[in-house]
């Protein structure tokens, strides 16, 4: 499998309605970034962004570096098409935070 850089577009379009009371009733109760993960598989990735967007810093790098240790061993089998394209979405919207937050985190010169 390609890595997220390689990849082709993806349409991350929203086609579910599922919420999180549903999601935990079918897999059982998920960590935050799982239940994100569980969202964008499922096709809300409305649902997703907006858990991604109640994420503060740490949490966010954290995921980065989920993400950087998946991307780095994934192996064809280990993952579903939806699976995969949950990670891609997850990986678009750090990349989309990133390029917002890091021109805003200059360094000021020192007087």
């Amino acid at each position: 499998m390609a890595s997220p850089k390689q990849s082709p577009q993806v349409d991350f379009k929203t086609m579910s309605n599922i919420t999180a009371d549903e999601v935990i009733e079918q897999y059982g109760y998920l960590l935050d970034g799982d239940l994100l993960l569980k969202f964008a598989e499922l096709k809300n990735f409305d649902a997703a962004r907006a858990m991604f967007n109640t994420w503060g810093e740490q949490t966010v790098f954290e995921m980065e570096n989920y993400l950087s240790t998946i991307f780095e061993n994934l192996h064809p089998l280990d993952y579903t098409r939806d699976q995969y394209t949950a990670l891609l979405f997850l990986d678009h919207l750090i990349s989309t935070w990133d390029s917002n937050i890091r021109p805003s985190r200059s360094i000021s010169p020192e007087r």
